[in-house]
């Protein structure tokens, strides 16, 4: 179980770089940083309780990342991506899921499934007491694992990369409670599939899930 975050806590060393990284992801994710609009840098500063360059260092990561731009004249902002990007790259993530999902059904070894097993039922746990941004950090953990898992490194590269500049889009459907319940089914239906070792099935839900995920963001938009 994930503890809980105490957003507006100041940052201490040593972990001082990966942690400012890690606050800015969730606001991102979140919507506090609004995709296209200007970073204010000197508000963050003060709300993590550090200096500028440990921000700046932070920034420059997620600009690697495809999070944040970074513009002599207009500063640093939330990279806005159009309905048309979003749509390539959850298609993308939905491929990537399914070919993953075949491998990691074969190999899978009975511990690596109730790893699995246990994060689903943390973040159903989660869902109950309504804690979303955790619910969204374990929901990460298992769309990864699963592709990990596949042993194919380049594979897992590109997928945790597409799922990070996406994460906004993957983050506002869940705002909408009927949304947030019906992947919680979905997420049901993986596991059952999973400990089946059915990697066809397995493969269709993934992929059926991102495109859910399209969806409602082409109905709903993701600011």
């Amino acid at each position: 179980m994930l503890p809980d975050v105490e957003d507006d806590a100041a940052i201490v060393r040593p972990a001082l770089h990966v942690e400012v990284i890690d606050r800015l992801r969730d606001m991102i994710a979140e919507g506090l940083l609004v995709a296209g609009e200007r970073i204010n840098e000197r508000m963050l500063c003060e709300r993590f309780g550090i200096s500028r360059t440990p921000l700046r260092e932070a920034l420059l990561v997620l600009q690697g990342e495809g999070l944040i731009t970074l513009s002599p004249r207009k500063g640093a902002y939330v990279t806005k991506m159009s309905l048309d990007q979003i749509r390539d790259i959850l298609e993308l993530i939905g491929g990537l899921e399914a070919v993953a999902a075949k491998f990691r059904c074969e190999r899978a070894t009975a511990k690596e499934v109730d790893q699995i097993e246990a994060s689903h039922i943390a973040m159903v746990d989660l869902f109950r007491r309504g804690n979303m941004l955790d619910y969204f950090k374990v929901n990460e953990r298992i769309h990864l694992a699963i592709v990990a898992a596949s042993g194919n490194a380049e594979l897992a590269r590109v997928h945790s990369t597409m799922r990070r500049r996406v994460m906004r889009a993957l983050y506002s459907p869940l705002i909408k409670p009927e949304r947030w319940r019906q992947s919680i089914v979905e997420h049901e239906e993986f596991i059952v599939a999973l400990k089946a070792r059915d990697g066809a099935r397995l493969g269709k839900l993934l992929t059926n899930h991102a495109l859910k995920t399209w969806d409602e963001v082409r109905k709903n938009g993701y600011k």
